[in-house]
């Protein structure tokens, strides 16, 4: 029988508001909590890194990587992050944040957010 959830898969899930285990790697049929964060909303794979979105306001994102050691946590410049994306070229980290309306790209240097290119509001 084929696994459905295949065989490296995150998963997050929202807490009660306290730090607590809610990012979870699910391999050769275990999962295993790998992340204390409140509210991981988006989880986007890229190569080797992970980041995650914290929604709370002053949202963060947390560049993990293979082994989910945290790397870096910057700030979304906004309320709520919900999405994550970067572009072909791997140089640009893309969050939207619902609550504020906005969105910040970030400058990616060895795939770590490293400046603010830009910060649009809606």
């Amino acid at each position: 029988m084929n696994n459905l959830l295949g065989d490296d898969i995150v998963i997050g899930s929202y807490s009660d508001g306290k730090v607590a285990p809610s990012l979870f790697h699910y391999s050769n049929k275990k999962l295993e909590p790998v992340l204390s964060e409140i509210n991981p909303s988006y989880v986007l794979r890229h190569d080797e890194y992970y980041y995650v979105t914290a929604e709370h306001q002053d949202g963060t994102i947390s560049t993990l990587d293979k082994n989910f050691k945290v790397l870096s946590k910057v700030k979304t410049m906004g309320d709520d992050p919900c999405h994550l994306s970067i572009d072909n070229t791997g140089s640009f980290l893309v969050a939207t944040n619902y609550s504020s309306a906005s969105a910040i790209i970030y400058r990616l240097t060895n795939h770590i957010p490293s400046s603010v290119h830009s910060l649009i509001t809606h």
